[in-house]
């Protein structure tokens, strides 16, 4: 199962929403003027200051019981983050969240309220960006840029060529991928008798 994305940019874009806080009836400013410990920790939570916040009427509640009311409002910005920081996490969930009719779970959990479901145990995943491994966990699954060819017509090479050349459980040669490029990964796999494109291996067959 193979996914190749390209033309990512560099940094994500940069995020600003408006955010609504507290309603502007409660007190949020002190005798002194200054804003209450509540506001503060309001602010905080979006990484503002004591006077980065107004007052603005807007919308409340739901259906028929919904009002205008003054609150505060805060704009919240935040820079766009390297696309290396974000993949690992959009991959993970992503990983987690394929649909199969039936799902089996093994020794691996995703965290502690999750455990790793896929259609069968995964072995190992190669994750890369360029020619970078990406750090993603996926409890205890190998991840990196080696990958395995077919388990039995493919022979062991090179400097995996023990008599015990296993990946998370996975028999055949192992190679490694040296960038994320879907041409050569395709051609690598080829070498190892693992035919990628469904079309062909139903042209092999037929």
């Amino acid at each position: 199962l193979v996914l190749v994305a390209n033309g990512l940019a560099e940094l994500a874009d940069d995020l600003e929403e408006e955010v609504q806080g507290p309603p502007a009836a409660e007190p949020f400013l002190d005798a002194a003027g200054k804003p209450t410990d509540k506001l503060l920790a309001f602010l905080r939570s979006h990484g503002l200051d004591g006077d980065q916040f107004r007052i603005e009427e807007v919308e409340a509640g739901k259906g028929k019981k919904k009002k205008l009311e003054q609150r505060i409002v805060v704009t919240r910005r935040e820079a766009g983050r390297p696309v290396a920081e974000l993949l690992p996490g959009l991959l993970r969930e992503q990983i987690a969240a394929i649909p199969f009719p039936k799902r089996m779970r093994w020794n691996h959990r995703l965290d502690e309220a999750r455990p790793l479901e896929f259609a069968r145990p995964l072995r190992y995943v190669v994750a890369l960006l360029d020619e970078a491994v990406l750090p993603l966990e996926l409890g205890g699954v190998p991840v990196g840029r080696r990958s395995v060819g077919h388990a039995f017509l493919s022979k062991p090479q090179g400097p995996y060529s023990g008599t015990e050349h296993t990946l998370g459980g996975a028999r055949g040669a192992m190679f490694d991928v040296a960038t994320a490029d879907l041409a050569a990964y395709e051609q690598g796999l080829a070498k190892h008798h693992v035919a990628l494109s469904e079309t062909e291996r139903q042209a092999r067959i037929r």
